[in-house]
């Protein structure tokens, strides 16, 4: 155990002579640094923050759980405040801290050594290459805001069963904006790409790929109406399934008013499709040593052939399940680690040049919550793309309304991709799929 973790057992020991039986503590300090580069400006402006957060729970023997967050200097009244929390809280059988479990099996948090050096000419040529290949965009388009962000986080967790970890890392964000000027209305492209080393997301061009894909959508329009194959590429695949995942909740589950519930007799969705979730994938987008509780994760299988096969569990539902923890607790709750959906064998080129069909190839989804109900799955998306026959572009259809249920959608896969990406956190493939029917612009 670290003196920096050592440093959090007063806290312990305040928390267990206000008469707590059990309690544990996490600290993150994080600073981080943003920059913004608007259109037809030439200087960034920038935003830095420096945040420490302490996060307090108690346990009272015969009682509940009670947490405190706040400044680690207010550790005396966050320990109050959580022990006040649990002597409202009903009383948990399973509740209490984890206890010692296997060391991580590898290396977890990158944390870029190359940090410290780079400079703000670096920084600044990010959005300024950024900016430059969306305006190499040959349509008509407004180009920005860039940004540019950068954090190095350090966390440190004791809890009163002594398990103690200590972890720093780095984070990189590139984000961009573009919008296309469209016959039937200003058409928003975005970009997000994220890593944990500055390399990784400094080399990536993705103001020339917004480009692309601004010009791919501002071809001569067609109609797109009916039933209809849709191609869902990477960016979407990896949108619908980080959407998905948060799903497997024990706790979303457990209210029965989830359509992954719908799985847990027989197949959910096609065999074709298995999701798995590793929070130990080396140099992933959420791969760390612990989650909020001092569980280090565990890879997961979600779906396996098309059936609900993992959940994610906090501890107190493990306890109640007598397995182990599954090391997804963050601050919103359990949320899915690094995800990745099997790939196929064939390209997408070869896919669309067997198709009987034209299909419709889609450029994004947009945001999904409110878009998808999350019991019944009866989806309403509003998306662009283009409308191919084999190997030809037949046209562009904007803003056409795809209408289907999601478990009926997946349930139909009519092939999986063997071209993928990683979108944020999610290895995603392209996915041929049916069930879909579209309802042109303006009807």
């Amino acid at each position: 155990m670290t003196p920096a973790v050592r440093e959090l057992g007063g806290v312990l020991e305040g928390a267990r002579d206000a008469g707590a039986k059990a309690s544990e503590v996490l600290v993150t300090t994080e600073q981080g640094l943003e920059l913004t580069l608007a259109a037809g400006t030439t200087h960034p402006t920038r935003r830095r923050w420096n945040t420490t957060v302490a996060v307090v729970r108690c346990w009272l023997d015969g009682g509940g759980a009670g947490e405190a967050r706040g400044p680690l200097e207010r550790a005396e009244a966050l320990v109050a405040e959580a022990m006040a929390a649990a002597a409202k809280a009903p009383e948990d059988p399973h509740g209490g801290p984890v206890r010692r479990m296997d060391p991580p099996p590898r290396g977890l948090g990158v944390d870029d050594p190359r940090h410290e050096q780079i400079t703000d000419a670096e920084r600044t040529e990010v959005l300024t290459m950024a900016l430059r290949g969306a305006l190499a965009a040959k349509a008509p388009v407004v180009a920005g805001p860039f940004v540019y962000r950068e954090a190095r986080g350090h966390r440190r967790f004791l809890n009163s069963h002594g398990v103690g970890m200590e972890i720093a890392h780095t984070r990189y964000d590139a984000l961009g904006a573009l919008t296309l000027r469209a016959p039937e209305g200003p058409i928003e492209l975005t970009d997000h790409i994220a890593g944990r080393a500055f390399a990784s997301t400094a080399c990536l061009p993705y103001g020339a790929q917004l480009a692309q894909r601004a010009q791919a959508l501002a071809g001569e329009a067609t109609s797109v109406e009916g039933p209809v194959r849709v191609l869902f590429p990477p960016r979407p695949t990896g949108r619908l399934v980080a959407w998905l995942a948060r799903m497997f909740s024990v706790h979303a589950l457990a209210e029965g008013r989830n359509l992954v519930t719908r799985g847990a007799d027989e197949p959910l969705f096609h065999r074709k499709l298995h999701l798995v979730d590793d929070g130990l994938a080396p140099g992933g987008l959420h791969t760390r040593g612990f989650d909020d509780r001092g569980v280090t994760p565990v890879p997961l299988t979600l779906l396996r052939e098309g059936v609900v096969a993992g959940r994610l569990l906090d501890p107190e539902a493990a306890r109640a399940l007598d397995t182990r923890p599954t090391g997804h607790c963050w601050p919103e709750g359990l949320l899915p680690t690094n995800l990745q959906l099997n790939s196929g064998a064939r390209s997408m080129n070869a896919w669309l040049g067997e198709q009987d069909r034209p299909v419709f190839e889609v450029d994004d989804l947009p945001e999904l919550d409110g878009a998808i109900d999350p019991e019944t799955g009866e989806a309403t998306l509003r998306v662009h793309g283009q409308l191919r026959e084999r190997h030809d572009v037949l046209g562009v259809g904007r803003f056409v309304t795809l209408r289907g249920n999601l478990v009926d959608v997946l349930r139909q896969v009519h092939g999986i991709a063997s071209d993928t990406d990683r979108i944020l956190h999610v290895d995603a493939p392209g996915l041929f799929l049916d069930g879909f029917v579209a309802t042109p612009h303006g009807a």
